[in-house]
């Protein structure tokens, strides 16, 4: 615990979310779903639902690396920034 947010992204990232983060950015839909959701209001909206139907496997790899980072290894320090839909991710249904 950094007790900052993007100071805790980046550690996260290269140490125990990196399996998460090289599986995401190993596939091209991940990175295209990210871009995709990142005005969308979450899951269950006409927008989000376009993004999943659009890259359906890039979709989970891109929530399993977001729950790593924002609800297991940054939950303290990013509190105010994950949205609030996030740590209720539940990988079978994405």
């Amino acid at each position: 615990m950094t007790g900052d947010c993007d100071e805790c992204i980046s550690c996260a990232v290269y140490e125990p979310c990196e399996w998460a983060m090289d599986a995401c950015f190993s596939n091209s839909q991940c990175d295209q779903f990210g871009m995709c959701v990142e005005n969308c209001p979450g899951p269950g909206s006409p927008c989000y639902e376009n993004c999943v139907n659009q890259f359906p496997t890039g979709a989970p790899l891109y929530f399993d690396l977001l729950y790593c980072v924002f609800c297991v290894e940054c939950a303290v320090d990013c509190a105010a920034e994950a949205p609030p839909w996030l740590c209720f991710y539940d990988d079978d249904e994405p």
